[in-house]
């Protein structure tokens, strides 16, 4: 036997310690950004925002209408994203806000494409400048002899009324009226009107 060998039982590897075999695994509790099993989203302050069974109203602002069947077809989209109902809230007020916002502009131009309408009847040549109020009276004298209370209420709730060339075709009939029955006077009382709430005085005008 070799003087270099080494005794038995003198080896320097450290023995490994080897857990008994009914030891039970230890549970590592999940870090605190871990989101819970069932999918539950939390907030800062630890409270439930997941998608709900069910979608409880969403609030508008006073004078917008919900659509209403575009907002059902979305609820399966935001349920299945997990969006809760603070979350599509915000998308209810997001898109209240932009509708608003569009509704007004829209309203908006066309108050202006009327007065525009307005201001060229009041130049024209014909029917506008100095016998204007006179022409709309014409007009008007027309239309309470042959216009219908449905003629009425779409030419003012278009706004068309105050059209140039509605005036001047019903000034140009007008003046045929005259010519059969001179009698009467055509200019209108009040001056500061626009030609519609002159030609239908009981209507609601459409711009405004």
């Amino acid at each position: 036997m070799s003087d270099d060998a080494p005794p038995v039982g003198t080896d320097d590897t450290p023995p490994v310690d080897t857990p008994p075999a009914d030891t039970p695994p230890v549970d590592t509790p999940p870090a605190d950004d871990t989101p819970p099993a069932d999918g539950t989203v939390l907030t800062d302050d630890k409270e439930p925002q997941g998608a709900p069974e069910t979608y409880a109203d969403f609030t508008v602002p006073d004078g917008v209408d919900i659509n209403q069947p575009l907002l059902d077809l979305a609820k399966p989209i935001f349920k299945k994203h997990g969006l809760s109902q603070i979350a599509v809230q915000e998308i209810v007020d997001a898109v209240s806000t932009q509708n608003q916002a569009d509704s007004q502009a829209s309203s908006d131009s066309y108050n202006q494409t009327v007065k525009d309408w307005v201001d060229e009847a009041k130049s024209d040549t014909e029917i506008g400048g100095d016998n204007f109020d006179a022409n709309v009276g014409l007009a008007k004298r027309a239309i309470d002899k042959f216009g219908t209370p449905k003629l009425i209420v779409v030419m003012n709730q278009t706004g068309l009324g105050n059209h140039p060339e509605f005036i001047r075709l019903f000034t140009r009939v007008g003046k045929l009226i005259k010519e059969d029955d001179p009698g009467g006077d055509t200019t209108p009382a009040v001056t500061d009107k626009t030609p519609a709430e002159i030609l239908y005085p009981n209507e609601k005008a459409a711009a405004g």
